[in-house]
């Protein structure tokens, strides 16, 4: 087996990987998918079958913090990316001309990928759909802070509250009069999460909130990163049953 990447397509799995490593936690590839736990809450599911030209990758990449440190030294090498599997050794084989890189497949590990759950029998709540400029607003404002809660009014998710600092209006609602005093104290709904889109370089989010069979909430969103499709998936807290403990 022998895939050709160009270099083009190698800088944004590359790109991807800087944006899904929080940790040294392994990354598995199992079929040209990834997934994997960001910070403490978001799972990413990454289908990178397109970055490997449709064909089924199958790689380990153990301390990925040391990989990608060289994958970003073959993206500057601006040369295309061979990956071979060689079957002597049970590994594969990537090249660009003058690095050689080696990576085990999954099945000659340990590791297992976890799973991605089903949402197939939510309840749809809400769904927004912003653009990267908004999510950047969002995120500069969120610098620092430890949580943020969404807002609901009238069945919709119209504004995002960084506690104690400042309250962004989504764009479709900016001239609402409903917002107009929109705060934590008279949203119909309030959902706590520790992260919001941390993966970024897309023209579109479209989130959607879910209430599950459990009664719970969670946030699944889908982005397109040129060519890669990214799922996240995110468990909520019900702030309004916080509140009523205190």
């Amino acid at each position: 087996m022998q895939v050709k990447l160009s270099n083009a397509k190698f800088d944004i799995f590359v790109k991807l990987l800087k944006d899904i490593v929080t940790s040294n936690d392994p990354v598995v590839i199992n079929k040209s998918q990834i997934i994997k736990k960001i910070g403490n809450e978001t799972l990413v599911r990454a289908d990178v079958s397109e970055i490997f030209e449709d064909t089924n990758i199958d790689f380990h990449i153990v301390s990925p913090q040391k990989y990608l440190r060289i994958f970003k030294q073959m993206v500057n090498n601006n040369s295309d990316i061979i990956i071979e599997y060689d079957e002597n050794t049970s590994r594969y084989v990537m090249f660009n001309g003058e690095i050689k890189l080696f990576l085990p497949r999954v099945d000659m590990l340990v590791e297992e990928q976890m799973d991605f759950p089903n949402i197939s029998s939510a309840k749809v709540v809400d769904t927004v759909t912003i653009d990267d400029a908004t999510r950047n607003v969002i995120l500069n404002v969120l610098k620092d802070s430890d949580s943020i809660d969404l807002l609901f009014k009238d069945g919709a998710l119209k504004g995002i509250l960084v506690p104690e600092t400042a309250l962004i209006i989504l764009p479709q609602y900016q001239g609402d009069p409903t917002v107009k005093n929109l705060d934590e104290t008279n949203a119909d709904l309030i959902l706590k999460t520790t992260s919001f889109l941390p993966i970024g370089s897309s023209s579109t989010y479209t989130i959607k909130i879910l209430q599950e069979g459990d009664g719970s909430y969670s946030m699944f969103v889908e982005q397109d990163l040129s060519v890669v499709k990214i799922q996240l998936y995110d468990k909520l807290i019900d702030g309004n049953s916080s509140m009523l403990l205190i």
